[in-house]
């Protein structure tokens, strides 16, 4: 369950700039046995709480900053009160924290600031795990906003150590993934840079948000935790493995498969791209609490209407923000019906609105797949 609640939650809005008075934060009561408890009757395996929000509040009290509960109208130190709570009652925690912090750090074009903002930042992670580790262990840190600057002006490394360091089993993700820019120190630096935003999308272009499996993105993943299958031996049949995640049941996302010490490709189209979404039929989103069809939307290509089967078949992409598996395929009017809801449904008219497919035989190349 993901708990969004902070600063912004008493001005109605969902972001916001760092401009908000600090003691407008005012909740009459945290009562986070009431939060934990419903995520666990709910069938949640573990919460994700909002530690900070692009805005920079922290819902605990921090040494580095008087922008917290602290100073605020409720001075519960609200990552404390989850974390005992998920103690108590036996769920799991995770935590998101805003990379971009546009109370601390508000002018990202300030290269000279890095090194101040990156140390604060780093601070925080370890304040937070001060706190959590007396009742619980972190089973994700969730980052978001970094687009906000060139990855190479981001600590990933140092995140990775920080975190690592203490909670070694804590799945690191990052809601847009920091790419490659071109960093002028770095003479080895790739010339292209790929911070791309999603109103700059262009077709051909590589997308770094991938809402569905992000939660995969650990770009230094310990070996020690791949293992190796024989699926012979042990009578497994590829067709069983399935994608889950983002707006999905929380299961575990994109299965991976090395043979041979090599990592193995999911059969997809296109290989190195995605196509734009066609005309909406359905979009999946409920209207005036009623629920929803499944998501139905056409495509232009001719290539999916060569597709035999797709039992097994995922698509994913930019269908707003998010992904579903497929149901089948209208060759005659060509469009795709899914099998899943998303959390924001379908769109078109934006040039990201993109999508590919996933796990097709008819897409298996010579190259390892």
């Amino acid at each position: 369950m993901f708990i969004h609640f902070g600063i912004n939650t008493f001005h109605d809005v969902e972001w916001s700039d760092g401009s908000f008075p600090v003691e407008t934060y005012a909740p009459a009561e945290i009562d986070a046995c009431q939060w934990v408890k419903t995520a666990k009757d709910a069938g949640m395996k573990y919460i994700i709480l909002v530690a900070k929000h692009h805005e920079g509040f922290c819902l605990w009290d921090s040494k580095y900053t008087d922008y917290d509960v602290a100073s605020s109208g409720n001075k519960t130190n609200v990552i404390e009160a989850v974390a005992r709570e998920c103690k108590r009652q036996g769920m799991k925690l995770g935590l998101y924290y805003s990379l971009w912090d546009r109370k601390v750090n508000a002018d990202v074009d300030n290269v000279e600031s890095d090194r101040k903002y990156n140390t604060y930042m780093l601070k925080q992670l370890d304040e937070l795990m001060d706190i959590t580790e007396k009742y619980t262990k972190i089973v994700e840190f969730w980052f978001d906003g970094s687009w906000a600057k060139p990855g190479y002006r981001w600590p990933v490394e140092g995140i990775y150590r920080t975190i690592k360091s203490r909670e070694p089993q804590c799945q690191i993700g990052i809601n847009w993934t920091i790419g490659e820019d071109a960093d002028p120190h770095n003479p080895n630096a790739p010339e292209k840079s790929y911070k791309i935003i999603p109103e700059e999308q262009k077709e051909g272009d590589p997308i770094r948000y991938f809402p569905s499996d992000f939660r995969l993105g650990d770009p230094l993943l310990l070996a020690s935790l791949i293992r190796e299958l024989d699926f012979k031996k042990n009578r497994m049949e590829l067709v069983a493995l399935h994608a889950t995640g983002f707006g999905r049941p929380s299961q575990a996302a994109w299965t991976e498969i090395f043979a041979d010490g090599q990592s193995l490709r999911i059969a997809r189209w296109p290989n190195d791209s995605t196509v734009m979404i066609g005309k909406i039929q359905e979009s999946g989103m409920a209207k005036e609490g009623k629920e929803a069809p499944f998501p139905v939307f056409g495509y232009q290509e001719e290539r999916p209407s060569s597709w035999k089967s797709v039992e097994n078949m995922w698509i994913s992409g930019y269908f707003a923000h998010g992904y579903a598996d497929d149901k089948s395929i209208d060759t005659i009017h060509k469009m795709i019906h899914t099998g899943q809801h998303t959390v924001y449904g379908f769109m078109t008219g934006a040039p990201w609105r993109q999508w590919f497919a996933l796990n097709l035989l008819e897409e298996e190349e010579t190259e390892p797949h």
